[in-house]
């Protein structure tokens, strides 16, 4: 727990230098093993404090020390020293030269001081213990959250040229139609040249009898070129509605994958605003 006192240093030697210059008297921090660790006597910083290391032992609470029981103790100075506790445990100890019932009550005050500023310091250090934890979640988040980003995007860009192709599947599909459409004029064209034909050879009797077998075998050439137009053509048309359903499931799909991408864009941006944020408080 020293190292708490050691981290509050700068705090610690300013209070002691405040009381000296108050009250005319000599103030000194001790640490673990009775250690000095702040002093108004600058020489006495390092040395070891008898009476504090008997106090951080847990041999007695505090020492004072009168003029009267200076006088009795060869080479001890009237003053007083009491322990600093934090969360019921010593931690340093406080000693301020004159007499006790004098100093005392500055000792006391000279504690409660530092236990304060202990408290603040480890509420501090909680502070941003959980800010960095936060940190580090969202940054894991924001990462997560941005490969969600990209592979949505990605996911959109190739349901998009799906999209594209099934559209120019439907165009091609379209001017299949145009072709059948135009073998279907050439079957009833070619089906009223045979019925022409079929006219002519019957007024040729006798000597138009070849002519009519040809004339036969060009109208069933074109029933047939009718029939097979007919199918195709059918076929074509369920093809074609296969097709429109399956390329507005990928544009509804498309949509919502833009979307949701978007939509992971906008948390990837909230979550970097949130991280800078932190930041700033940490």
């Amino acid at each position: 727990m020293t190292n708490i006192l050691l981290r509050l240093i700068d705090f610690i030697r300013e209070l002691a230098f405040s009381i000296s210059s108050e009250v005319d008297c000599n103030v000194n921090i001790m640490g673990d093993g009775g250690e000095i660790i702040a002093s108004t006597s600058i020489e006495r910083i390092g040395t070891i404090h008898e009476g504090a290391k008997r106090i951080m032992s847990g041999e007695v609470f505090e020492i004072a020390i009168s003029a009267e029981d200076a006088h009795k103790l060869r080479g001890a100075k009237p003053g007083y020293n009491m322990s600093i506790m934090y969360e019921n445990k010593v931690i340093g100890v406080i000693g301020i030269s004159g007499e006790p019932i004098i100093v005392k009550p500055i000792a006391r005050i000279a504690c409660s001081f530092i236990v304060s500023q202990i408290k603040q310091y480890m509420k501090n250090e909680l502070i941003n213990k959980t800010i960095v934890e936060i940190m580090s979640s969202i940054q894991q988040v924001a990462e997560d959250v941005q490969q969600q980003a990209t592979a949505s995007q990605k996911q959109a860009s190739k349901l998009n040229i799906l999209s594209e192709n099934a559209e120019t599947i439907k165009s091609k599909l379209n001017n299949t139609n145009k072709i059948l459409y135009f073998i279907k004029e050439i079957a009833d064209q070619t089906n009223l040249l045979g019925l022409n034909a079929a006219i002519e050879a019957a007024r040729a009797g006798e000597n138009g009898r070849g002519f009519t077998v040809v004339a036969n075998e060009i109208r069933k050439l074109s029933k047939d070129s009718s029939n097979s137009v007919a199918q195709i053509n059918a076929t074509l048309k369920d093809f074609n509605n296969y097709i429109t359903l399956i390329t507005n499931t990928i544009v509804d799909v498309s949509k919502n994958s833009y979307s949701f991408w978007q939509s992971m864009e906008g948390i990837a941006k909230e979550m970097e605003i949130i991280k800078k944020n932190m930041i700033n408080i940490h």
